[in-house]
């Protein structure tokens, strides 16, 4: 079933948020958590460019999104590049006239020991997650203050706040996420931007599929969820769309006061 249907927004309507007049970047916007939220953003009137480097999964979730009754583009290309990033700021002005919102999801994980670890693996990690969102931000900010202000969030993870063993260079690209978060938090408070970050556990996505593929070969998805959600004091591991629901609230006006924080989406996870 599509993500973009009414089955992954078990706990709040879209009518809860009102994004009407807003125009909104999303990075990773054809996958996962970026999908979820590009989908709850213009289901609540926000106007999408929605970016990410495969153009398939792009202009699904346009297509999906039009055939909903929003407005979503696509731009395909890379975060980590400073043409990709660029490109995505420079459509949403072109094509809507301004800039207010930006939900930086992009990003790839990786699963082994530090020691084992190659240049070419470390430099893919690091590009994926920590460039591409200092390459959104340095665009996004300019352009968001030139339009009145608005806000920004970047999607860590709960890798972010401790250290994760067999992913020590995810965990430290996720780290460096937070930390460009809050510097960046401090420096455009004064322009009327509020940036923040979201820090999901394991969350039902793709990217979960393929993490239990490498690291828990032979392993059936469910079951391994099913293992993993023993350890969520929830009880099970999150829909993309509870994350979505995070970065709603983040970027909407009920969290005017709220800036330069990593918050958790993570079942309890981290209070133990």
């Amino acid at each position: 079933m599509s993500c973009l249907t009414e089955k992954v927004y078990p706990l709040f309507s879209a009518h809860m948020w009102n994004f009407k007049n807003k125009i909104a970047i999303v990075s990773g916007g054809g996958t996962g958590i970026g999908r979820a939220a590009a989908a709850l953003l213009a289901r609540s009137g926000a106007r999408l460019v929605l970016t990410g480097r495969r153009e398939e999964p792009l202009h699904k979730a346009v297509a999906e999104i039009a055939a909903l009754g929003g407005e979503a583009i696509a731009v395909p290309g890379d975060a980590a590049t400073e043409a990709g990033a660029r490109s995505a700021v420079d459509t949403a002005i072109e094509r809507f006239g301004a800039l207010h919102l930006a939900v930086n999801a992009a990003g790839a994980a990786g699963v082994g020991l530090l020691v084992d670890t190659d240049e070419a693996m470390f430099d893919d990690l690091i590009n994926a997650n920590v460039r591409s969102v200092w390459l959104a931000m340095k665009f996004q900010i300019p352009a968001i203050a030139a339009h009145g202000g608005g806000a920004i969030v970047n999607v860590s993870s709960r890798s972010g706040l401790i250290g994760t063993a067999y992913g020590s260079v995810y965990s430290g690209a996720k780290h460096a996420v937070i930390g460009l978060t809050k510097s960046a938090a401090l420096e455009a408070a004064e322009l009327g931007i509020r940036i923040n970050a979201v820090c999901p556990g394991q969350t039902q996505t793709a990217q979960f599929d393929r993490i239990v593929a490498k690291a828990m070969p032979g392993t059936d998805v469910a079951d391994a969820a099913a293992m993993l959600a023993k350890k969520v004091p929830l009880g099970r591991i999150a829909d993309p769309a509870e994350v979505a629901d995070a970065i709603a609230w983040l970027l909407s006006p009920h969290a005017s006061f709220v800036t330069g924080a990593a918050v958790p989406v993570d079942g309890g996870v981290g209070a133990g």
